[in-house]
């Protein structure tokens, strides 16, 4: 379903990671699987508040 429905590639206006219900990890995995530039992107750190 992840794959259908795109929520995994919201980013922050800041370029951050955020609000993913599966989990940062999960959205990560998914963005590296569609070859995404990360380089672009701030992956907050458990517990890194903004």
């Amino acid at each position: 379903i992840s794959i259908i429905i795109p929520c995994h590639r919201v980013v922050g206006t800041s370029g951050s990671l955020i609000g993913y219900a599966g989990g940062i990890e999960k959205k990560v995995a998914l963005l590296m699987l569609e070859h995404t530039d990360m380089s672009r992107f701030f992956v907050p750190k458990k517990g890194t508040v903004f």
